[in-house]
C-alpha cells in the first residue's frame, strides 16, 4: 500500500494539496495523522476535532472502526494499524499522511519510509505569502505579532530540516512541489512524481481529516483563493538585502531545483 507524506510548514498549502491529490488518484486523505495518535493517546476526546466528513471521530465510518484499538499503542504500532486497516477495507487506496514534520516520520513509519510504498513530498510556499499567511492567523486568533525578520528565519530554517532529512535519508523516495506553481502553473498536470499512482476514476472523493486546516470540510475543497497581497507589501522591498538568502532560496524552490 502507498503512503504519500506530505512534509511541510504549517501555512504552506498542505491541506489544498491533499484535497487535490485524492481528487486525482486513489489516495485517502487522512489529515495530520501524529496529531491524532497523539490526542488519542492522551486519552482526551474532548480536544479532538470534528472529522472532515462531519462526524466525531467515534462515529466517522473510517476513524470509528479502530479508533478503540488505537487506545493506548505507540505510534508506530498505531500506524500499522490504519495500514492494515486501509489495506483489508480499501485495498486499492493508499493514503495522505499531512503530519508535515519530519521529526516523526519513523516514529510513525520506521524502516517502511524506505520502501517503494513510501514517499515523502517536500511541499514549500514563497516566503512572501507564507509570511503574511501566518501573521494573518496570528491576528485573527489574537496572538502577538512576530517581525517578518523572526518569520523569514523561521521559513528558512525550518525548510532547511526538512532539505536535510532528505539528503541524509538519500535511499528513500522524495519529491518536491512549490505550492504557488500548483496554483498559476498547473503543476499537478505538469509534476512526474505522482506518475506511477492509479488514477482516481470514479467520483468518490476519501477524506477523513481530523487536524487539517479550515479547508478540510469537503464543501470547502471544491476552490481555493489565493491572497496576492503580498505582490503589493512594500516591506518585502525594503527588507531585501536582509532577506535575499531565503528570496533566493524562494526562487530554487520556485524552479523545483534542489
Amino acid at each position: 500500500m502507498k503512503v504519500i507524506y506530505l512534509a511541510a510548514l504549517g501555512h504552506s498549502g498542505s491541506t489544498w494539496v491533499q484535497s487535490e491529490l485524492v481528487k486525482r488518484y486513489k489516495l485517502i486523505g487522512l489529515g495530520e495523522v501524529f496529531q491524532l495518535l497523539r490526542a488519542i493517546k492522551s486519552g482526551d476526546y474532548s480536544k479532538i476535532p470534528v472529522c472532515s466528513c462531519g462526524e466525531k471521530i467515534q462515529d466517522c465510518e473510517f476513524w470509528g472502526g479502530i479508533v478503540d484499538e488505537l487506545m493506548g499503542k505507540e505510534y508506530d504500532e498505531a500506524m500499522n494499524v490504519i495500514l492494515e486497516y486501509v489495506k483489508t477495507r480499501y485495498p486499492e487506496y493508499g493514503i495522505i499522511d499531512t503530519s508535515k514534520s519530519v521529526k516523526v516520520i519513523k516514529k510513525l513509519y520506521g524502516e517502511m519510509i524506505y520502501t517503494p510504498n513510501f514517499l515523502l513530498v517536500m511541499l514549500a510556499r514563497d516566503l512572501r505569502g507564507w509570511v503574511m499567511s501566518v501573521q494573518n492567523r496570528d491576528r485573527r486568533k489574537g496572538r502577538g505579532k512576530k517581525s517578518f525578520l523572526n518569520q523569514t528565519m523561521r521559513w528558512f530554517f525550518l525548510n532547511k530540516r526538512i532539505e536535510d532529512f532528505i539528503q541524509k535519508h538519500s535511499n528513500m523516495k522524495s519529491g518536491f512541489i512549490f505550492y504557488e506553481n500548483l496554483v498559476f502553473k498547473n503543476g499537478f498536470e505538469t509534476n512526474t512524481i505522482f506518475n506511477n499512482y492509479s488514477e482516481n476514476d470514479t467520483n468518490k472523493v476519501i477524506m477523513h481529516d481530523v487536524f487539517g486546516n479550515r479547508m478540510k470540510a469537503s464543501s470547502e475543497t471544491d476552490s481555493i483563493k489565493y491572497s496576492t497581497n503580498w505582490f503589493y507589501e512594500y516591506k518585502f522591498y525594503l527588507l531585501y538585502p536582509f532577506i535575499y538568502p531565503a528570496l533566493k532560496k524562494t526562487k530554487k524552490y520556485s524552479e523545483s531545483q534542489f
